[in-house]
């Protein structure tokens, strides 16, 4: 895992997006020397380059936007070619757009189709050999755990769950105080100090996984193997680098005053209002002929009774409480009493036109209203009821600091994580909005924007 602006991101994925990245890029050269050979003026240099780079980006976001950077897609072949064609079609879409507003940049039915063809097999040879070699031991981190109890068996658990994940644990070293849950066979027999140990399994990486670190750690055999160059990593790390949450049950105050994350600079906050500002308005004019058309058709199906928008009190920054606004996807008066319900799996309270609404997250297109008047971010944790954050706030550790930034109309919780309906799945989607918080950047919520296409395509997590 390589941190890129505070974000862990796979080195073997990122290789991927660097070689793919040079297919798209030289595509349109290849294509025009192809097409017209030695007949290519100078003149059009310049603007070839930057046609490039444009395609190039293009091809890069799109595929992203449909989750063809994601580890779960990897072994998925036949998903892997159906999500390849819709991105040459979109792409196809948005180079159109870019000929129309900039003629100058314009590329010959040819050299398009040339273009194209290229950089089908381009991309198909490169993750084949990726596909190929993304597995092999000679790519993958080596671990040694520290621990055979509980935390070790949530980390055993992840790696068999997980082929693309990069590593490979290569045994546990169990404590002589913890009840074992590993097998047996994957324990290692310690026959040898610690650092002889990692030399011998050419080990990369140690991870401390006692389930009682005070009392269990080898502190001296620990820092040898430090000073050897081994890298020495806690349960707590592994997570946040290989899962993208932070384990509240493994959390210590202290980790949380000396990490390096939670920093929320104002200036970063400036750009991030900034770019709320123009994306939003840019969103509400391009779905603004959706959005009629959604409320005609909430007016017909409801038959006049019930109001179009639904206005629901919030809790935003700092703990301040707002009116979000959604389509209305329920029956009028759903809530009887007033009294506030989670939605659960086939909520009979949600219309026929709200299922489909809710599916494709249609209903939360007014939201962007709240984005431009500065209650709510594009990205951030989602705002919850006072009265869930009342009740979760005492059951949930540092559920508070949620309230640290904006309430999004996305955030990395919803792109890990389904619906949440019961306390127990707010407790695992407040570990993604911990990490959201502590590894804050424009890159992640640039990242966050792309992976949100996605949800909303294939209807992840939505009810």
């Amino acid at each position: 895992m390589i941190r890129l602006f505070r974000h862990y991101i796979s080195s073997a994925y990122l290789i991927l997006i660097l070689f793919e990245g040079l297919v798209y890029l030289t595509a349109i050269p290849v294509a025009y020397w192809v097409r017209l050979g030695m007949h290519l003026g100078w003149n059009n240099v310049f603007e070839l380059k930057i046609t490039s780079v444009i395609y190039a980006v293009v091809m890069l976001a799109t595929a992203a936007s449909l989750g063809l950077y994601q580890r779960s897609l990897s072994q998925n072949y036949s998903a892997q070619i159906l999500r390849m064609l819709i991105v040459f079609v979109l792409a196809s879409l948005i180079m159109a757009v870019v000929f129309y507003s900039f003629p100058g940049l314009f590329l010959g039915r040819g050299v398009l189709l040339g273009t194209i063809l290229y950089s089908a097999l381009g991309v198909t040879l490169v993750r084949y050999v990726f596909s190929s070699y993304v597995d092999t031991e000679a790519i993958q981190r080596r671990l040694l755990v520290l621990g055979a109890g509980e935390k070790a068996w949530e980390i055993e658990e992840y790696s068999k769950s997980n082929h693309h994940a990069g590593f490979k644990v290569i045994g546990y070293i169990a404590s002589a105080t913890e009840n074992p849950l590993i097998d047996q066979q994957r324990i290692i027999t310690v026959n040898n100090s610690l650092p002889k140990l990692a030399e011998q399994f050419d080990i990369d990486e140690v991870v401390i996984a006692y389930d009682d670190e005070r009392s269990q750690i080898p502190v001296d055999d620990i820092l040898a193997c430090k000073m050897e160059g081994f890298g020495i990593i806690d349960s707590l790390t592994f997570f946040e680098k290989h899962r993208g949450e932070i384990r509240i049950d493994m959390v210590r105050p202290s980790w949380l005053y000396f990490s390096d994350g939670f920093r929320l600079d104002n200036f970063i906050r400036t750009i991030k209002r900034l770019i709320d500002l123009l994306a939003s308005s840019v969103l509400l004019i391009l779905f603004l002929p959706v959005m009629i058309l959604i409320a005609l058709a909430i007016a017909l199906e409801s038959r006049g009774k019930g109001s179009i928008l639904y206005r629901q009190t919030r809790v935003g920054l700092a703990g301040q409480e707002f009116e979000i606004l959604k389509f209305r996807s329920m029956l009028p008066n759903a809530e009887q009493g007033g009294q506030a319900q989670w939605a659960i799996q086939n909520d009979n309270r949600i219309t026929a036109l709200g299922n489909i609404l809710r599916k494709y997250r249609l209903d939360e297109l007014p939201q962007l209203v709240n984005v431009l008047r500065g209650e709510m971010s594009l990205v951030g944790p989602r705002p919850e009821r006072p009265e869930f954050v009342e009740e979760l706030s005492k059951q949930i550790p540092y559920y508070v600091e949620r309230h640290q930034v904006k309430p999004g109309l996305t955030g990395w919780a919803q792109l890990n994580f389904s619906y949440g309906s019961s306390v127990d799945d707010a407790r695992i989607k407040h570990q993604y909005d911990l990490y959201y918080l502590k590894n804050y950047s424009i890159f992640l919520d640039f990242l966050i924007m792309l992976q949100t296409v996605e949800v909303m395509l294939w209807k992840k997590g939505s009810r």
